[in-house]
């Protein structure tokens, strides 16, 4: 009787370079589609004097990173296995990540504030003659999805409109809570106005549909149509409020409305212990806002020191700081990230 055959295994870093050394040029397209979330990667080639056909080697940052806690900080390899960069937003993070022995980091200061700086002369300051909040709920995502029931989203939004009180008030839904009706349906009834940025959710990554290009923009341009920021989590977009002078409140408790199915059966634990950090984070730093409002100065250190306003740099030091190619994407001149 014969021996069943050995399966050929090849190591998966093998089987990408194939990938990216092949004719199909679209596992090279996506080799770093992290980069086109809210339109980061058009913001800095904007920025830079670059068209949209350019590819960033390397992972722009996605969010707004804790002081306490090292996010995923690989970028993968490119070409003939050559390394690439993680670019970070923060000093502090760059730090953190050399420390754990992450050499291939740097940081370059968060897309968020190349915008803001393109924009600020256009963007007059604005008067509001009532107090305006602006809701920013902690989101699900296509990998952990909101299975909350109606009635426990009801309660969710009724927290919210409880704290708020009967102000004027706006809350800004993630993509992927903007497209179940129930969560529209549940802050509808509290007499919210409900909205959504825009969405990165989309394929193939690169593509203008949804407003991704221009959703940093957009949300930008909505927060300064607001007085005050509510979340019930510490989020990046809690970070731009205090960046551009809103008053802030981080009502924690009412995220228990949230169930979100991640996969965590085999994760749960995990995902506990990264919640219970998160509200000792909150409690360590913005302690002043925790069920209250308070003025965006009290943390104006902070959202600096995350969003690495010391590490900004001019175009020409972006340009000759950042690894990129050239047309590789087709692109609309018509779509622009401001």
């Amino acid at each position: 009787m014969s021996s069943p055959k050995t399966k050929l295994k090849i190591p998966i870093s093998l089987v990408n370079q194939a990938h990216l050394l092949s004719t199909d040029s679209s596992f090279s397209k996506n080799r770093y589609a992290e980069n086109f979330a809210y339109g980061h990667q058009e913001i800095l080639l904007k920025y830079m004097g670059l068209n949209f056909s350019t590819q960033i080697i390397g992972i722009i940052q996605h969010g707004a990173s804790r002081l306490d806690y090292l996010e995923d900080v690989r970028s993968p390899r490119f070409q003939w296995g050559q390394k690439t960069n993680y670019w970070a937003w923060s000093k502090e993070t760059e730090e953190l990540a050399k420390k754990n022995g992450h050499k291939n980091i740097k940081a370059i200061g968060a897309p968020w504030l190349y915008l803001k700086k393109s924009v600020e002369i256009s963007l007059s300051p604005k008067t509001l003659s009532s107090k305006t909040f602006l809701v920013m709920p902690s989101h699900s995502t296509g990998n952990a999805s909101e299975i909350a029931s109606f009635e426990a989203k009801n309660l969710r939004a009724k927290g919210f409109r409880d704290a708020i009180g009967n102000h004027f008030a706006t809350v800004c839904l993630h993509a992927a809570d903007f497209c179940d009706p129930d969560t529209r349906q549940s802050f509808e009834d509290y007499g919210f106005k409900v909205t959504c940025v825009g969405s990165s959710l989309i394929q193939p990554p690169w593509s203008s549909s949804g407003n991704r290009i221009k959703s940093l923009y957009t949300l930008l341009t909505l927060m300064l149509d607001h007085s005050h920021f509510i979340t019930d989590h510490f989020g990046t977009a809690l970070i731009y409020a205090i960046d551009l002078g809103l008053e802030v409140s981080i009502f924690p408790e009412i995220k228990r409305f949230q169930n979100l199915d991640a996969g965590l059966s085999e994760k749960k634990s995990l995902y506990e212990i990264g919640m219970r950090s998160e509200t000792e984070f909150l409690l360590a730093h913005f302690s002043q806002a925790i069920n209250k409002f308070a003025p965006a100065t009290e943390f104006s250190s902070i959202s600096s020191r995350m969003l690495g306003v010391e590490e900004m740099m001019d175009s020409n030091e972006l340009m000759e700081t950042l690894q990129f190619r050239e047309n590789v994407y087709l692109y609309n001149l018509e779509i622009q990230p401001w």
